[in-house]
């Protein structure tokens, strides 16, 4: 938990022009500048302890910042109006009015001013302005692991650490990306920042254009997605040309220990032979230089594809509900209809006309759902009410050393497994064993890996959240573990709506009950025979009631079943026996309202001998009002040790 949190833009747009601000480029020297600048608007609040400048680091941005000799000489020196653009556009980050300007620091380092206008009207901030441009929420912390995205560049150096050393790790280079979320109280998004180790080169030296590179494009990427149509940052100034609007969520890729990892995977080549280069001096044998590319075919198209797998995996968030066509198709345990298969990749344009007369699913859906193709978008189906929920309950209950997750839905089973660690990890104490409680509370359909969803079988199309439904668990599942380890309360969230005024039922209601011509409710059919064995099928058929009728009397379906084997002691005492029997209605006449049961009870082969007798009851409805109890039972039969098979299954009532 924590009590507030600022979040401001990192692009700033004045007029129709978009001017790229992003305060991650390079913020080493102008670190001082921005505390004093803040220290000035704000006094105290912002100091040398708590305030943190990180460097996205982009090989493609302007320089001429750094204050240091080696570091600016690249562009000739030091650039004034760079220098102060990064540290003007960092300071306006924090600061809710218009953008204020610094005088020429290059005439001293000590003079911060800003210029007439700029810092007297931000000084005359009214106190509770700053609680104002501050939000009270939470932040979340979640990782995962990006493959296919970084390569170590100096293999032989990262060979020559000791070998025990580097068998506590699977690869040269760190997958792991971490982010930090951050969400208001309310549970709005607000922004989330992400550390991964590449190096933003993938535009390499070649390249003579401005660009954020990988990183930056995958922070463009996350912000459009969640908030679609809008601008990054916020309107500094408005004209009749300003036709930006403004984002208020923002996204953040930044630097972790990337000092030998390159995002260029296909590894270093000679430029012009394609041939591997020297692996200990990165040189080639020819007149050529020796560069690393890929994943694309050129440095845009690996730019946009490093970014989209580290969008992949930041964005975990969920869909509204929806099928994918495989869902029709059913399972090996129940077929489907029509023509439906499991695996279908693609839509129909059939059964697209018939899913878009219930409701059309939007670009942004079908995004979301990644590769499944949508069949029903129950998200968007509202008539007459929820077609599936869009909240569900999440729940652990801990017993000792055993927690119970309660999942409310279907968990494949790697799903399961992963839950299981996830849960495990949360605890600091040694958990014996987590059950997965699947079904738990409500119902959401099934809950599958990325990976089994992406192969678009009946579970994974029935994973209604999309392709990120069970890592949105296990982060879930982990905090409601940690708020049990540290004792700290737990918001209960929103509430599910409750439709029960408003459902519907096709279900024809119970008229009235009659029992066949001649004869009562409870009278018996079919008699077992007189001598049954272990493997025997003895059957006794009853008139009976219109079963739904067990329905409206809820006590009859908790405590009760419409059946009962009874079995007769020596003293013509009725002991009941808890067994397993068939029970089977039968509608005989839907207009007369007859019914019928058959009961079938297989000798078990540890069947105590003796006399036994199968009994019936239920409760049928009168036609002309009332609710009436009956029951029957069939005569006496035997059930003895002999051979199987030598009894008849039953006999007629005469």
């Amino acid at each position: 938990m924590w009590d507030y949190l600022h979040l401001g833009p990192t692009f700033h747009c004045v007029g129709a022009g978009i001017l790229n601000l992003r305060p991650y480029v390079g913020l080493f020297a102008s670190w001082t500048y921005v505390l004093a600048n803040l220290q000035k608007l704000y006094g105290g609040t912002y100091t040398e302890h708590n305030l943190l400048l990180s460097g996205t680091h982009t090989h493609s941005a302007p320089g001429g910042f750094m204050m240091d000799l080696l570091y600016d000489i690249s562009i000739l020196g030091f650039l004034q109006e760079t220098f102060d653009a990064y540290v003007d556009g960092i300071t306006m980050v924090y600061s809710p009015y218009q953008r204020p300007s610094v005088s020429n620091t290059s005439q001293s380092h000590g003079d911060l001013d800003f210029l007439t206008g700029g810092l007297e009207t931000l000084k005359r901030v009214k106190e509770g302005d700053f609680e104002k441009n501050t939000r009270r929420g939470r932040i979340f912390i979640n990782m995962g692991e990006v493959e296919g995205a970084n390569i170590n560049r100096s293999p032989t150096a990262y060979e020559n650490n000791p070998e025990t050393e580097r068998r506590k790790y699977a690869s040269n280079v760190d997958k792991t990306l971490v982010q930090l979320r951050f969400d208001s109280s309310e549970g709005q998004p607000l922004g989330a920042l992400h550390w991964f180790a590449v190096h933003p080169t993938s535009m390499n030296n070649t390249n003579v254009f401005i660009s954020s590179d990988n990183v930056g494009l995958a922070s463009l990427l996350f912000e459009q997605r969640v908030e679609p149509g809008s601008l990054p940052g916020k309107v500094t100034h408005v004209t009749p040309l300003s036709l930006c609007r403004e984002g208020s969520f923002v996204a953040g890729f930044a630097s972790s220990n990337l000092g030998d990892v390159s995002p260029n995977t296909r590894g270093p080549r000679c430029e012009k032979s394609g041939l591997e280069c020297d692996v200990s001096s990165s040189t080639c044998s020819r007149n050529e230089h020796c560069f690393s590319s890929g994943p694309g075919e050129d440095m845009v198209s690996s730019t946009r594809i490093i970014a989209e797998k580290l969008l992949d995996k930041a964005l975990v968030n969920g869909c509204l509900p929806a099928m994918g066509y495989s869902f029709a198709a059913g399972t090996t345990d129940g077929p489907g209809a029509f023509t439906f298969k499991q695996g279908t990749k693609t839509t129909n344009p059939f059964w697209n006309v018939v899913r878009n007369f219930l409701a059309a699913p939007r670009l942004e859906d079908e995004e979301c759902q990644g590769s499944k193709p949508i069949l029903l978008e129950t998200g968007r189906l509202k008539f007459p009410y929820s077609w599936q929920p869009s909240i569900v309950s999440t729940q652990l209950a801990v017993l000792g050393d055993v927690a119970i997750a309660c999942v409310p839905g279907e968990f494949t089973t790697m799903a399961g497994r992963r839950l299981r660690d996830a849960v495990s990890e949360a605890f600091t104490q040694k958990l014996h064993h987590v059950v997965v409680a699947g079904l738990c509370n409500t119902y959401s359909s099934y809950i599958t890996t990325k990976e089994e969803y992406d192969v678009q079988r009946y579970e994974g199309a029935s994973t209604i959240f999309g392709p990120h439904t069970l890592q949105i668990y296990l982060e879930q599942y982990a905090r409601l573990a940690e708020a049990i380890v540290t004792g700290f309360p737990v918001e209960p969230g929103p509430d599910p709506p409750v439709f029960s005024k408003r459902l519907l039922s096709f279900i024809t209601p119970v008229i009235f009950d009659n029992p066949k011509f001649r004869y009562d409710y409870g009278d018996v059919l079919l008699h077992p025979p007189r001598q049954a064995t272990p493997g025997d099928k003895v059957t006794a058929r009853f008139v009976s009631y219109f079963l739904f009728r067990m329905l409206e009397i809820q006590y009859k379906i908790v405590l009760q079943t419409p059946l009962v084997i009874v079995y007769l002691t020596a003293d013509d005492e009725k002991i009941e026996v808890r067994i397993s029997a068939w029970f089977e209605w039968i509608r005989t006449h839907k207009t007369l309202g007859t019914s019928e049961a058959l009961i079938t009870w297989q000798i078990p082969p540890d069947v105590v001998p003796g006399d036994y007798r199968i009994g019936h009851f239920g409760d049928y409805k009168y036609i002309f009002g009332g609710v009436y109890p009956y029951s029957g039972f069939t005569r006496t039969f035997k059930a003895s040790c002999g051979p199987a098979g030598t009894s008849g299954s039953g006999f007629k009532s005469q």
